[in-house]
């Protein structure tokens, strides 16, 4: 909200809303002003993952036409958010806003939470290099026709 308040950005998509949750709920949890969530703030309902944000993201993004966003999530997320986006949406430019949370990054193992945490986040970027790795195998004018029809 605040990146649209400073004009770095023209729209905001909030991806993986509970679908239980209501317009309403959303703007008090995020503290916007009403004017500028009225006219600039989408709200997507579909994703319950982070594979389902980065589709919920990329049709978003090819509906209104966008070839580049910022993208806003936890620090410790970032790296897999921009992995599966960057699957999601091959041709389009992003631009990593990571948002500081608790977590030291620097003694993430001092806790039992930080350290869980950061070793399922960890082995979940794993599989996606993984994954995005063993697609990279196939035949090329196969995953270029696959792109194409994506776009």
């Amino acid at each position: 909200i605040r990146l649209l308040d400073q004009d770095k950005g023209d729209r905001l998509l909030i991806s993986g809303v509970n679908r239980e949750a209501t317009r309403a709920d959303v703007l008090t949890v995020t503290k916007a002003v009403k004017p500028i969530y009225d006219c600039c703030v989408d709200l997507g309902f579909a994703a319950a993952n982070t594979v389902g944000n980065a589709r919920e993201t990329a049709e978003w993004a090819k509906a209104k036409g966008y070839d580049s966003l910022i993208v806003v999530t936890a620090d410790y997320h970032m790296p897999r958010s921009m992995l599966e986006l960057r699957a999601a949406m091959p041709r389009v430019e992003l631009y990593a806003y990571p948002v500081k949370t608790d977590l030291n990054a620097h003694r993430w193992w001092k806790t039992g939470l930080s350290a869980r945490r950061m070793i399922v986040e960890y082995c979940k970027y794993l599989a996606i290099l993984g994954r995005e790795a063993f697609l990279g195998l196939g035949p090329k004018e196969k995953a270029a026709s696959a792109a194409k029809e994506a776009s």
